[in-house]
């Protein structure tokens, strides 16, 4: 069975016998020394002329201290974590182990658990390094969080596949060399050819993930990191498993290769599970577009309705939200309208349709409403709507006109990578822009056959916002507080596009020659 004693010796051993090479000590002393240096110069404030990026966040100490040393150490662990099957062999170490009574899952877990433990320990050093220059030197807000999170969503991953990859190629190959040359072959592989692959699936680095931590929303696209990362851990507990059952030693209890067995299916469907989602979400989203741009050129030739003004009411539900919103339209085309076209956002679904408090038949398909009113819309004359709709963003709605959009899944600026993201809809933040299409707007969306529809108009909007008491909404125009909560905007002037922000802000504000300066 598993011993946690004897796999406690194991890695202390380990940790002793890597601790008392040069090889270790070499490594780490000049990654202190570098790491010290590094956080000096780009985040202490002595150095001038130091790019903003690298103090604009409260994550970015952090950040750039843990994907920097992931990249150098990964290198290490490579020769390292391969290392003591060729040592034991060579000083002939192994026979005092195999006499014992220790089963082979204590013997490799225990070998792993070592590697591991020692890296840990350097990983933490350079986070209190960078820790305290943050507290004493830097000026940028502190936020403890992604002092955790990078660790465990970075480094912690990498370790683990890249030791179980070490053991199951020495168990196979059985030859140091040739597994330590793969090894850097696959690292450097992916590192600069294969790490935009399928959405960065084969980056086991982290080094092009989006991993920027924002104090406002946290880590964007956070489910998608966590299936990425959780894949490469998942993959290294699955390569150690299979190391315990190809150690050419007896295995002592059928009862613990039972149990191996077993957590190797769990830990494979994992990883299967993990890969599979991950790589459907950007399916899922090119094939969402796709459809979009097919019934938009199905309906590039209709009509649109020509809008006078838009009144919304806008309830705040959390991660989700429903709103009503009421057109004021007119019919400038040459002809009859004997249906009424609408676009909104996917991930909205449309409940009700309503003309003089008379419902409506409609249809919804993807981001196209299709209205049938009660009698068809002649050449000049006005009608009106009013759409209740609920749900959430889809931000693979978003941009359809932009042709590089799957090149675009984050934005890189040195060693920072950050998502893009087009919308954010949570419980104590909203950035709702024009492009998410987060209301109903006449016709197709905007920059759909760009060159023969010009479908923005300029109309009088009106709108309405119901949220928490402690949270502050901006907009375009005069904001009216109509009660705790509840806020009404009235632009001066007819505007083409609404923008709204949510969040829990401190208004400041001063009057200078009937001059109102508000700051947030």
């Amino acid at each position: 069975m598993i011993e946690y004693r004897k796999i406690w010796a194991n890695a202390r051993y380990e940790i002793i016998t890597l601790l008392r090479g040069w090889f270790f000590r070499i490594f780490a002393g000049l990654s202190i020394v570098l790491f010290v240096a590094l956080n000096i110069i780009w985040f202490s404030g002595a150095v001038p002329f130091v790019p903003r990026i690298f103090y604009g966040f409260s994550a970015a100490i952090p950040y750039a201290n843990m994907i920097l040393l992931n990249m150098i150490q990964i290198a290490v662990i490579i020769f390292m974590a391969s290392d003591f099957f060729k040592r034991d062999r060579k000083f002939n170490t192994a026979e005092v182990y195999y006499i014992r009574s220790m089963t082979n899952a204590n013997y490799l877990l225990g070998k792993a658990m070592g590697v591991f433990i020692l890296f840990m320990i350097l990983n933490l050093l350079i986070l209190i390094i960078a820790l305290v220059i943050h507290l004493i030197f830097n000026d940028t807000s502190f936020n403890y969080i992604p002092y955790i999170l990078y660790p465990v969503l970075l480094s912690f991953p990498s370790f683990v596949f890249i030791i179980g990859l070490s053991f199951i190629l020495m168990q196979l190959l059985k030859n140091q060399a040739i597994v330590v040359l793969l090894l850097l072959g696959y690292y450097a592989g992916s590192l600069f050819f294969l790490y935009d692959v399928f959405y960065y699936i084969f980056d086991f680095v982290g080094f092009k993930i989006p991993f920027a931590y924002s104090d406002f929303v946290g880590l964007a696209n956070f489910k998608l990191v966590l299936f990425q990362r959780g894949l490469y851990f998942s993959l290294g507990i699955v390569f150690i498993l299979i190391s315990i059952l190809l150690f050419p030693r007896l295995s002592q209890s059928r009862r613990l290769k039972q149990i191996i067995i077993g957590n190797l299916v769990v830990f494979s469907f994992i990883s299967i599970y993990s890969a599979i989602s991950y790589l459907d979400f950007y399916s899922s989203r090119n094939q969402l577009r796709s459809k979009m741009m097919e019934l938009n050129n199905r309906y590039s030739d209709q009509k649109d309705l020509t809008p006078l003004s838009c009144k919304i009411d806008f309830y705040h539900l959390g991660n989700s939200y429903r709103a009503t919103t009421s057109y004021i339209f007119k019919n400038l085309a040459d002809s009859d309208m004997d249906h009424y076209l609408f676009s909104i956002n996917p991930g909205l679904q449309v409940e009700i349709v309503k003309q003089n408090n008379t419902n409506l038949q409609f249809t919804q398909e993807n981001h196209i409403i299709n209205i049938k009113p009660g009698n068809s819309l002649q050449p000049g004359l006005i009608d009106s709507v009013q759409i209740t709709y609920s749900g959430n963003i889809n931000e693979a709605a978003c941009y359809l006109d932009v042709e590089d959009y799957e090149n675009q899944n984050s934005f890189g600026l040195w060693l920072f990578q950050s998502a893009r993201k087009h919308a954010f809809l949570n419980d104590n933040y909203i950035l709702l822009a024009p492009e998410s299409m987060w209301y109903p707007r006449p016709g197709l969306p905007p920059g759909t056959n760009f060159l023969n529809r010009i479908n923005r108009h300029f109309i009088d909007y009106e709108l309405e916002v119901h949220s928490k008491p402690n949270m502050i909404p901006l907009s375009q125009g005069s904001r009216e507080e109509i009660s705790q909560g509840h806020f009404k905007f009235t632009p001066e002037y007819p505007l083409s596009d609404l923008t709204l922000i949510v969040g829990e802000y401190v208004e400041k504000s001063i009057m200078v020659d009937s001059i109102n300066y508000e700051l947030y």
